[in-house]
């Protein structure tokens, strides 16, 4: 995990920050659950790979391509803090704080569901990235996912594709398979009945994961579309996700230049999608995830 953060760092994929932050979560994961820490080496590198599919395209059609594919310690933490302080609860705190012991039914629910929750998460994660970074690319223009679903250029918050969906749907089966097979060799024991046992817990993985990736790429669209702003730059020709005071603060210090720049700017803006940016990326990113997660968990946790 920490060799895979400094080579981030060096390759320009993660900031500083962002590459201390990855390392000190990736050690956290690992000493607690070897298929976990799969799944978010695997979300990892797929998303990495991803990102530079079509980066020239990209670059034409959002304003800030080349600043949003370096990840700060914020976007790190969004897309995995969560997942790891529930693995810490499930593994060892909760444990601690009641006296569970690890041989009681109570003590394997807890492992099963912080597992479950872990693997969701990362899927949702992948899934929403594998949407995002592929779906841009789609030759059908997107549509908003909400009415009146009016056709919106690519990359805008909520707009969505067919062969989005079909990304998401990929992003997360590719964490799900990863988490699998961490599992297995953490513990062979395991998976050690009949093939036809083993092969409908694997294809129960399969699908949980592949529906996290779908179905949470589904909810951060609409989350998208109605608490972030997308702003379309007809001057430009780019997405751009900006507020008025956004705009304010990229102007001059000059208060005179700083106003006429600003009537400029806001001169050849169209808001596209979303009414008010209540919510940054990386706060849609961490509600959506997390709902998912939690809704899976309970579910699902059996299966882990």
């Amino acid at each position: 995990g920490c060799t895979l953060s400094i080579h981030g760092y060096f390759r320009k994929k993660l900031t500083l920050d962002g590459a201390i932050c990855a390392c000190v979560l990736a050690i956290v994961v690992l000493l607690l659950d070897y298929g976990s820490s799969c799944a978010l080496l695997s979300f990892y590198l797929f998303g990495s790979r991803i990102t530079k599919v079509g980066a020239s395209r990209k670059r034409k059609l959002e304003s800030n391509y080349d600043s949003s594919s370096i990840r700060s310690s914020i976007q790190v933490a969004a897309n995995s803090f969560p997942a790891a302080f529930t693995l810490l609860l499930c593994y060892k705190i909760i444990p601690m704080l009641f006296n569970i012991n690890n041989t009681l039914t109570s003590s394997n629910t807890l492992i099963q569901f912080g597992k479950c929750f872990a693997m969701v998460y990362w899927c949702v994660c992948s899934g929403d990235t594998s949407s995002s970074e592929l779906g841009i690319l789609s030759k059908s223009q997107p549509r908003l996912v909400i009415p009146p679903w009016n056709k919106v250029p690519p990359g805008t918050n909520g707009g969505v594709t067919f062969g989005g969906f079909i990304a998401s749907g990929i992003g997360g089966a590719v964490v799900g398979v990863m988490y699998f097979v961490g599992s297995f060799l953490e513990d062979p024991t395991v998976f050690t009945g009949s093939f036809v046992v083993s092969s409908i817990h694997f294809l129960n993985i399969l699908l949980i994961s592949t529906l996290s990736g779908v179905i949470g790429s589904l909810l951060d669209s609409i989350l998208g579309a109605t608490l972030q702003a997308s702003w379309y730059d007809s001057k430009q020709k780019v997405i751009i996700e900006s507020s008025m005071r956004q705009l304010q603060s990229r102007s001059t210090s000059n208060y005179s230049q700083s106003t006429q720049n600003l009537t400029e700017d806001s001169q050849h803006l169209i808001l596209i999608s979303g009414k008010s940016a209540l919510l940054s990326n990386d706060e849609v990113n961490i509600i959506s995830a997390t709902s998912i997660a939690v809704t899976f968990s309970f579910l699902f946790h059996k299966s882990f």
